[in-house]
């Protein structure tokens, strides 16, 4: 499996978590929570995710997902995603992928470290990508937590890429860690 296939698989779960339950669920999926959380009095909602270890804040109410790879040659046995997508459209989501493999996991982060600006983040290697296209612009943050990686996505339409200089920042600064 490659890199794409776990950004693929984490992608799938960030769908979810923004949009209506599907019909029909994938093999290993689980809609653990939905439209949860309340806002506070800044108006950010505490997310925690249900099995990954980790919170975060984000501007809207969010999803809660698990997804385990029934493969046993998968290269990431079970995703965690918290998510949701504020009324003007911008996305936030957060996904941490437990890879069975340390080796395959650090080969992959080192590969998308030399493409991208590297960062530390809480004390762990990481890094920033950014895409954009006509419609869409979107920043990310990758957390190699060794051998896990966790994703931080901002994706915003165009008329909302302010949302990455103002609330992304404070979306990637929320990310704590719990202990399992």
């Amino acid at each position: 499996m490659n890199w794409w296939h776990g950004v693929g698989a984490g992608l799938l779960m960030a769908a979810v978590a923004f949009g209506a339950p599907p019909k029909k669920m994938p093999e290993g999926m689980q809609l653990l929570r939905i439209q949860a959380g309340e806002p506070d009095a800044s108006g950010w909602v505490a997310a925690t995710s249900t099995g990954g270890c980790f919170s975060v804040k984000l501007p809207t109410k969010f999803n809660d997902i698990a997804f385990t790879d029934p493969a046993p040659s998968a290269a990431v046995a079970k995703i965690f995603t918290i998510g949701g997508k504020t009324p003007e459209g911008v996305k936030f989501s957060a996904t941490r992928m437990l890879y069975r493999d340390k080796e395959a996991s650090h080969a992959l982060f080192e590969k998308g470290l030399k493409a991208n600006k590297a960062l530390t983040v809480g004390g762990k290697k990481a890094y920033e990508m950014k895409n954009a296209s006509s419609t869409a612009t979107a920043l990310a943050h990758i957390v190699l937590l060794d051998p896990d990686q966790l994703m931080l996505i901002v994706e915003a339409p165009k008329s909302q890429a302010k949302a990455l200089e103002t609330d992304a920042p404070k979306f990637f600064d929320s990310l704590l860690l719990n202990k399992p």
